[in-house]
C-alpha cells in the first residue's frame, strides 16, 4: 500500500477510535458520580503500571527489524507476547494490595486483582496485525480498534444499569480486550504459531530494554501527577482531575501514537540513505511540533468551556486545571516525533535519557503538592519539566545523528519554547486560571503561527503535494 493511502486509512481509523473512546469516557463521567469516576480512572493506571514494567516493545521490533517478515521471527515474537502477558497478570494480581493503597483506595483490592486478567488476554493476540504495518497496511489495526471500542460502547448502558458504579469500567475494559484479541486472529493473514527462539529473545531484550526503562519513566511522567492527586487529594479531586485529563490526554496521545505508527516505517526504510532520511526526519519533527503547539493553544483557550459543555456542571471545579493539563499532554506529540526519528536509527536509548530528565523533577512535584496543597502548582512544575525534557531530546538527537537536515529545526523549536511559555503565563495570570482570549493568549497564537511559517520542510512538502494534485 502507498504511504498516502496508508496514512488516510490510519488517520481515519485513529480518528474514529478517538471519537468512540472519547464518547465512552463522557458517558461514563455523566453516568457515575465524580468520586466513582475518579476510582474508575485508577484501574487503567494500575494496568498500565504493570504492563509498562514488562514492556520490551516486541511488536515495535516486528516493524523495525529487517527480519520482521520471517514467519519464524513473528512466531517467536508471539511467544514472547504470551510470556509477557502471563508475567504481567501474575504481577498485577500479587501487587493489587499495594497498588490500591498507592491509589488511595486501600479497601478496594479486588478490582485491581480482576484487572490482572486483561494483560493475559492481550498476550494471546495475533502479531500479524502489526506486521502488516511494515508495508503501510493499517486496515486490520483500524478494524480491530473500532470493533472493540464499538462493542464496549454498545454495552455501556446495560452495564451501567446493572452495576451502577466504578465496576462499569472493569466490564468495559474486559469487553474491549476480548474483542481486540479475537479480531486480531480473524484478520490475520498468517497462521497463529508460537515458538521459542533464544536468539530472537536476546535481540528483543537488546532492542527493548532501553525502551522498557524509558516507558517506565514515561508512565511516571504521564500518570505520576494522577497518582499524586489520588494519594494526596482524594477520590473527588481525582475525579475532577481525571475529567480534565480525559478531555486533553486522549487526543494528544492519539496524535503521538499516530506519528510513531506512520513515520517509523517510512524512516526505517530510509535509515541507510542519509539525505532521504534527513528530509523525512525534518518533515516528521516539524509536523509533530506544529501538531503539539496546536494542542497547546487550543487546550489553553478552548479547553475550559469545552469541558463544561461536554462533562457537565458537576465538573466545573476542574475548569482551572484544563489549560495546564492540556499544555503538558500536547508536548507528548513533538516528543514522539523526536523519539521516532531516534528509534528509526536504532537509538533506543534516547527515550530513556529524556524521560530520566523528566522524572528527575518528580520529587519536586511531590514536595510542591504536599507543601502547597495546590494541584495547579503541581502542574506548573510538571510543565517546566516537560519543556526541559523536550529540549534535551532535541539536542540529543542533533548530537547523535549529525544530519545537516536537522539544523532546520533550530528556529521552529526556539519559537515553540516561547509559545509554550507565553501560553502558560496566560493561564497563570488569568482570573480563575481560565485563559480565554486575552492579549497574552493571543500572543501565544501569534508565536504558533511563527512556528508554522518557520517549518520550511513541512510547508515545502505540503506545497509540492498540493501543486501535484492540482
Amino acid at each position: 500500500m502507498s504511504a498516502k493511502r496508508g496514512a488516510a486509512v490510519l488517520i481515519s481509523g485513529q480518528a474514529g477510535g478517538f471519537l468512540l473512546r472519547f464518547i465512552r469516557n463522557i458517558l461514563v463521567a455523566r453516568l457515575l458520580s465524580v468520586e466513582d469516576y475518579g476510582i474508575a480512572s485508577t484501574f487503567v493506571v494500575a494496568m498500565s503500571l504493570v504492563q509498562m514494567s514488562t514492556n520490551l516493545n516486541f511488536r515495535v521490533l516486528l516493524v523495525q527489524s529487517r527480519d520482521g517478515d520471517d514467519p519464524d521471527f513473528m512466531a517467536a515474537i508471539q511467544g514472547l507476547n504470551i510470556l509477557r502477558g502471563l508475567v504481567v497478570g501474575v504481577i498485577l494480581f500479587v501487587a493489587a494490595a499495594p497498588i490500591a493503597r498507592l491509589m488511595g483506595q486501600p479497601d478496594l483490592i479486588w478490582p485491581y486483582q480482576m484487572v490482572a486478567i486483561l494483560p493475559v488476554i492481550a498476550g494471546f493476540g495475533h502479531a500479524d496485525v502489526e506486521r502488516l504495518h511494515r508495508t503501510m497496511r493499517f486496515g486490520a489495526t483500524v478494524i480491530q480498534n473500532l470493533s472493540s471500542l464499538s462493542l464496549s460502547l454498545i454495552l455501556l448502558w446495560p452495564l451501567a444499569l446493572w452495576l451502577g458504579d466504578f465496576r462499569v469500567m472493569l466490564g468495559l475494559y474486559a469487553v474491549e480486550q476480548l474483542t481486540r484479541t479475537g479480531i486480531s486472529h480473524i484478520l490475520a493473514e498468517r497462521t497463529f504459531r508460537v515458538i521459542w527462539e533464544g536468539q530472537v529473545a536476546l535481540q528483543a531484550l537488546k532492542f527493548g530494554w532501553p525502551l522498557l526503562l524509558a516507558q517506565a519513566l514515561l508512565f511516571a511522567t504521564q500518570q505520576g501527577d494522577r497518582i499524586i492527586v489520588a494519594n494526596q487529594f482524594g477520590a473527588h479531586m481525582l475525579g475532577l482531575f481525571s475529567a480534565a485529563v480525559n478531555l486533553t490526554m486522549p487526543l494528544s496521545l492519539l496524535l503521538a501514537g499516530l506519528s510513531r505508527t506512520f513515520f517509523l516505517p517510512l524512516l526505517s526504510k530510509a535509515q541507510d540513505a542519509p539525505e532521504l532520511f534527513a528530509d523525512r526526519a525534518a518533515f516528521a519533527m516539524q509536523a509533530t511540533l506544529c501538531a503539539g503547539l496546536l494542542g497547546v493553544v487550543g487546550f489553553g483557550i478552548l479547553g475550559p468551556p469545552v469541558l463544561l459543555v461536554i462533562f457537565g456542571e458537576k465538573y466545573a471545579e476542574a475548569l482551572p486545571l484544563v489549560g495546564m493539563i492540556g499544555t503538558i499532554f500536547a508536548l507528548a506529540i513533538p516528543r514522539a516525533g523526536l523519539t521516532t526519528v531516534a528509534i528509526a536509527k536504532g537509538h533506543t536509548i534516547n527515550m530513556l535519557i529524556t524521560n530520566s530528565v523528566r522524572i528527575a523533577f518528580l520529587p519536586l512535584v511531590i514536595w510542591v503538592a504536599i507543601s502547597t496543597g495546590s494541584v495547579l502548582m503541581l502542574l506548573t512544575v510538571s510543565l517546566v519539566a516537560e519543556m526541559i525534557a523536550l529540549f534535551v531530546a532535541f539536542l540529543l538527537l542533533q548530537f547523535q545523528t549529525r544530519l545537516g537536515g536537522l539544523g532546520r529545526m533550530l528556529l521552529p523549536y526556539g519559537l515553540a519554547v516561547a509559545c509554550i511559555a507565553v501560553m502558560a503565563l496566560a493561564i497563570l495570570r488569568a482570573p480563575d486560571n481560565i485563559a480565554g482570549l486575552t492579549p497574552v493568549s493571543l500572543a501565544a497564537v501569534g508565536l504558533f503561527l511563527g512556528v508554522i511559517l518557520s517549518c520550511r520542510t513541512l510547508l515545502g512538502e505540503l506545497r509540492a503535494r498540493f501543486l501535484k494534485r492540482g
